[in-house]
């Protein structure tokens, strides 16, 4: 296991898991409401059972009570309707222990210590935080004649996808995200998702991509 920002996540067998106590506690919700909405989660759509498993703990009073174990994905769908700065920075830097732990698995017989794993795994981690709140303090400054856009819009109809759907000013920084050319289709996704109730795949966000945007000539 590790710990970062007082966040620990567990190695179960190759699945990185955290507890939901633990959410919980971070994000300030009744423990009871949290597993309450992973239970309607998991009866609504019997694919996502495998994001959660279910444990127990026992309290000061020495009661045993129902908890789960979480992936990231389900971490990711459980917290998606979770709001609000405090919930934001909450989810930065649960993305940030997990891109840790997962950097010091895929690292394990590589000879590297873990001084390296942890110096670039934190550099990696700052990095994609930086980008995923750029958007969000201030909008891309429009480009002058003597910088040529890598992709630029295209101008016609195509078929409605889910950030067709998205709140016009959050869907203008997404688009201003693709046209930038420096952002990941998955690092827009997870921008998306952070800011609104909308659950997208990577794959969603490229194919809207090829079919709204062009590289230009």
């Amino acid at each position: 296991m590790i710990f970062l920002n007082e966040i620990m996540i567990t190695n179960r067998d190759g699945r990185l898991m955290v507890s939901s106590l633990q959410v919980a506690s971070d994000f300030s919700k009744d423990h009871r409401h949290v597993t309450e909405v992973i239970e309607k989660l998991t009866a609504e759509n019997s694919a996502v059972k495998n994001f959660f498993t279910e444990s127990s703990y026992i309290n000061e009073r020495g009661r045993t009570y129902k908890c789960y174990e979480i992936t990231r994905d389900g971490f990711s769908l459980l917290v998606m309707g979770f709001t609000g700065k405090k919930a934001l920075e909450w989810k930065l830097k649960y993305i940030e222990a997990f891109n840790l732990m997962e950097q010091k698995l895929m690292n394990r017989n590589t000879g590297m210590n873990i001084e390296e794993i942890v110096v670039r795994a934190v550099t990696l981690a700052v990095s994609e935080t930086i980008k995923a709140l750029t958007p969000l303090i201030k909008a891309p400054a429009p480009m002058t004649d003597d910088e040529p856009r890598r992709i630029i819009k295209k101008h016609r109809n195509t078929t409605p996808s889910k950030i067709s759907t998205l709140d016009p000013e959050l869907k203008q920084k997404v688009d201003d995200m693709i046209v930038s050319g420096d952002y990941s289709c998955q690092q827009i996704a997870n921008f998306i998702m952070n800011n609104s109730d909308i659950s997208i795949s990577q794959m969603a966000v490229n194919k809207y991509r090829r079919r709204n945007f062009i590289y230009e000539e």
